[in-house]
């Protein structure tokens, strides 16, 4: 994971792999979620199951580090 620079060559690598990533995002685009499938084994885990280096948090801060300062404004009328 610290190789990648972004989620997109993240999910790349792990596919060539025969692993699919799938991230859910928030409205702002922060990474709430992730889960794993392995389609060799047929196992599907969300990451914090598979340890806190694969929570959604971890990935949000390794693909986003600048993400700790980002705000979320809407403008109503």
């Amino acid at each position: 994971m610290k190789r990648c620079s972004s989620r997109t060559e993240f999910c790349e690598r792990l596919h060539d792999k025969g692993v699919d990533a799938v991230f859910r995002l928030n409205a702002a685009g922060r990474i709430y979620g992730a889960t794993f499938i392995d389609h060799g084994q047929g196992i599907v885990a969300n990451g914090s199951l598979l340890g806190r280096s694969f929570s959604a948090n971890a990935f949000e801060q390794q693909f986003y580090p600048e993400a700790e300062n980002r705000r979320v404004y809407r403008h109503t009328s």
